[in-house]
């Protein structure tokens, strides 16, 4: 066992802890146990809060349905770090109080008879939207996030792909790459949305790469 400082309740305490993974494996009287607890805690604080958000993202693009969200009282920053004239947002319902409200809205606009059917209808776009999220243990806990600004460069490539005429082609690119799960329409915010969620799903897959790689 080795000692280390924990932090609770304003006081900094001694706590004795195992020092190796058999002394783990040991203390919970099971082979494996610190792995997956490890791995159990990495999909709860990382992974499953990032497919969440994720998911999120990709019914509300699917159904256009909004996910409730109210202003901070501050103001967006620009990409240099000061403040513009937008109004910053944060989410005011939970990713589960929203899937709920969008499943029931679902069902009461008749297009799925009961809310079974209508969350079963998105299980392909879960499964597709966990399949780009990398387990990624060095990563620190995920905090809330209010809704996904896109960046600016990634509007101006859609607008500039609209000033010179390429606006349709490129949505079809990006309709190639991302799938059914991502609904794209021929105009710039769109566009521009397809480009982000493309650049986050290149980043996640890097990690995947970087991870697993031999």
């Amino acid at each position: 066992m080795k000692t280390v400082e924990a932090s609770t309740l304003g006081f900094k305490l001694n706590v004795q802890v195992p020092e190796t993974i058999e002394e783990f494996d040991t203390l919970a009287k099971a082979v494996g146990a610190a792995l997956e607890y490890a791995n159990r805690n990495v999909l709860y604080r990382s992974v499953l809060a990032k497919f969440r958000a994720s998911l999120s993202e990709a019914v509300e693009n699917q159904t256009s349905i909004p996910r409730k969200t109210e202003q901070t009282g501050k103001k967006v920053k620009d990409d240099e770090g000061n403040d513009t004239d937008e109004d910053q947002e944060r989410y005011c319902e939970s990713e589960k109080i929203y899937f709920d409200r969008v499943v029931a809205k679902l069902v009461k606009t008749g297009e799925f008879e009961n809310k079974e059917l209508a969350a079963a209808s998105f299980g392909a776009l879960a499964q597709n939207t966990i399949d780009t999220i990398a387990f990624d243990p060095s990563e620190p806990e995920r905090a809330a996030s209010g809704p996904r600004k896109v960046a600016k460069s990634y509007v101006e490539l859609a607008q500039k792909a609209s000033d010179n005429g390429k606006l349709i082609a490129l949505a079809n690119a990006l309709r190639e790459k991302l799938g059914d799960s991502w609904r794209i329409e021929e105009t710039v915010d769109s566009v521009a949305k397809a480009v982000s969620e493309d650049q986050r799903r290149i980043r996640e897959a890097t990690k995947l790469t970087d991870v697993y790689s031999v």
